[in-house]
């Protein structure tokens, strides 16, 4: 009977190490696979990041372009458009500015004529 109990003690005590092996096994992998998960996550947080960050200054960017168009707008809009450079070009033939006199030339021919 006693050896029967040794026995049976024997077995549950190998059974008992067996599983305590496998624990500390699966302790093991699931400690790896837990550093692994935050190395994972610190990574994935620097490229999160790192893409908050380019999108601030692509935004910023698209920001100063709108700007600078809207003054380029400003500016085209208090420009002459061809139309009013074909009038005043239409103009200035009329009138001939080349061709009017001064006043010193318009009192000498005064002087002249009398």
């Amino acid at each position: 009977m006693q050896g029967e109990i040794n026995k049976r003690l024997s077995g549950v005590e190998e059974r008992i190490r067996i599983l305590e092996s496998q624990i500390e096994e699966l302790s093991n992998r699931f400690e790896s696979f837990r550093m692994n998960s935050i190395r994972s996550q610190r990574e994935h947080d620097e490229k999160i990041k790192t893409l908050i960050k380019a999108s601030s200054q692509l935004k910023r960017r698209t920001e100063e372009s709108k700007e600078i168009l809207r003054r380029i707008e400003g500016k085209l809009l208090k420009t002459a458009s061809r139309a009013e450079i074909k009038e005043i070009n239409a103009y200035l033939q009329l009138l001939n500015p080349v061709k009017l006199v001064t006043r010193q030339q318009v009192e000498k021919m005064l002087k002249k004529g009398e």
